[in-house]
Formats: C-alpha cells, structure tokens, sequence
C-alpha cells in the first residue's frame, strides 16, 4: 500500500486502513408512519490509524491533515475496481494523549471524505 497527499507519498504509511463508499441518504417519517428515502448519492472515504508515530513524522501528518484546506487522496494499492483509489476531499484528524516523562510517540486518527 501507498498512500499519497497532494501527490506525494506519505513518510509513514498507516498501519490501519479503511477504504469505503459511504450512502447519502435522508430517511422521513410522517405522522401516520409511513416513511420516504431519499438517496442523494455516494461518497468515498479513507479511515488511516497511525497507532505509533515519531515527533518528525507527527509534525508531517500535522502539516497535511491540519490546514483546512482540501486534499487529493490516491492508494495506487486499493481493493477497488482498477487497483487505485482517487478522491478529493476534507481530513479529520484527531490524535491521542500526550503523557509528560512517556515517550515521544502518539497514535493519530485521519478520516478524510469526498468533497
């Protein structure tokens, strides 16, 4: 598996890797029960764990997945059809705690979904 952002492949490589097309739907339900679906469509989203990462590597992931900004998203390894896996899209990052005096390492999550 490579990943790469913006056209470059990542440093560290996620040990956890989810690769999935998400359903956009909207369910409602009136008053007497009955209920209406609305599909409006798919979106592809990539779920990355990284349970171990070094302050260098941290400072790279921070510096791609904590802009704001879109990102372009490519797995020239992936399960879908064609082997590769392309999307632009928002990240969502979240990181595990840092304890003083422990080491240097933390666990970060990235979810990034197509815009």
């Amino acid at each position: 598996m490579s990943i790469y952002i913006n056209n470059i492949v990542l440093g560290v490589q996620p040990t956890t890797l989810t690769e999935e097309y998400l359903q956009i739907q909207t369910d409602q339900m009136s008053i007497n029960g009955s209920m209406t679906r609305n599909r409006i469509g798919s979106k592809k989203q990539a779920t990355m764990e990284f349970p171990i990462v070094q302050p260098s590597d941290y400072q790279t992931i921070l510096g791609y997945f904590t802009t704001g900004s879109g990102i372009f998203y490519k797995n020239d390894q992936s399960n879908y059809i064609g082997g590769i896996l392309t999307m632009s899209g928002l990240p969502s990052f979240s990181e595990g705690e840092y304890v003083a005096g422990a080491s240097l390492y933390r666990p970060i999550k990235v979810v990034i979904r197509e815009i």
